[in-house]
């Protein structure tokens, strides 16, 4: 069932309605006193988007309570700022998986600043996330969220500094796109449309493959993996690992085996970068 709940009624005795099983909900902060009346649960709510704020003196608490009451909720459309000072208050969500940030006041501080996408990257629901909708004042910030965000797989965003001048300018090969090709993997998947978002699609399962065949030559040497066989999977991290990560695998990698070619391999991923 879809609620969009605005306005509550004075007498609930001439209309005893009840919302018991709401999927989606969509409403205005703060709820006023009958909202609980209407809706008595959320337990099969799984989509919730907040479209306006009136005033900001309850809105923490009843973001959370209503939070922690959908346990199942795995979208959330709500405003970017306000969903910083719920991170910030260490604010979790086991299930919540999809994040459509918007901006209530339009004319200013549509775009997230580089701080405010760490902050939330290093929150549990940056890092539980795996959908990202967001605006963003530079291009470079979208390194950071794939780098910190690591069950991250979908991310929609709109860059202030890379605007569609003109429709000539709608190609596969405009320059954010290909200085974001030439920044990721080969696997990820980039593409941007007319309304100027920038869409990217992350493909970690190389990485993670990848990763753990080498870890398991370095803790089991038994299996008699070769030298050249930790070569050969260090040169394909490379190509889709990030450069903090490969620099944290590379050099446990040294640690273990001392190997000067594992050195000159890293030396080469650093002059890359």
């Amino acid at each position: 069932m879809n609620v969009f709940y605005k306005e509550s009624i004075d007498n609930l005795a001439v209309f005893p309605i009840v919302y018991a099983n709401v999927r989606r909900l969509t409403l205005r902060l703060p709820l006023d006193n009958y909202f609980w009346a209407f809706i008595p649960t959320l337990d099969h709510l799984i989509a919730l988007e907040i479209i306006e704020m009136r005033e900001k003196s309850q809105l923490e608490s009843q973001m959370k309570v209503l939070l922690n009451r959908a346990s199942r909720l795995k979208y959330l459309s709500f405003d970017a700022t306000s969903l910083l000072k719920l991170v910030q208050s260490n604010i979790a969500h086991l299930s919540l998986s999809q994040i459509h940030l918007k901006h209530y006041r339009t004319r200013i501080n549509r775009y997230m600043n580089a701080e405010q996408c760490s902050i939330l990257a290093n929150s549990f629901i940056g890092r539980e996330c795996e959908v990202l909708t967001i605006r963003i004042d530079d291009r470079n910030i979208i390194l950071d969220l794939v780098d910190k965000m690591c069950n991250l797989r979908a991310l929609h965003c709109e860059c202030q500094n890379d605007f569609w001048m003109t429709k000539a300018s709608l190609s596969p090969d405009d320059e954010l796109v290909k200085w974001l090709r030439s920044s990721l993997p080969e696997n990820y998947s980039i593409s941007q449309h007319r309304s100027r978002l920038l869409q990217l699609w992350i493909n970690r399962c190389a990485d993670e493959k990848l990763f753990f065949a080498l870890l398991q030559a370095i803790l089991f040497p038994d299996l008699k993996i070769t030298l050249y066989m930790h070569l050969f999977m260090l040169s394909r991290l490379s190509n889709f690992m990030s450069y903090s990560t490969f620099k944290l695998v590379t050099s446990f990698s040294l640690k273990i085996t001392h190997c000067d070619k594992y050195n000159a391999l890293f030396k080469s991923k650093n002059t890359e970068t």
